[in-house]
């Protein structure tokens, strides 16, 4: 086991595959809770009562609402 920070040296490959690893499953982690699960979870509990929203005298759609509302977060 690596108990010291000299046993991998910066810009080891090793640390540096980790690293990119450790990044990307962090990124797809996020993707697929923003994308699949939260537009479920509203829809259903969220905005369950209404199809659509009222803003500044405009319908909105709420399955777009949320929709834009990732992609401003995003």
């Amino acid at each position: 086991m690596l108990n010291k920070k000299s046993d991998l040296p910066r810009g080891s490959k090793k640390l540096i595959r980790a690293w990119t690893f450790y990044d990307w499953a962090n990124s797809v982690y996020s993707l697929v809770i923003s994308s699949a699960i939260f537009p479920i979870y509203y829809s259903t509990h969220v905005f369950s009562d209404t199809n659509s929203i009222l803003i500044f005298n405009i319908d909105i759609n709420k399955d777009t609402l949320i929709s834009l509302y990732q992609v401003c977060v995003f």
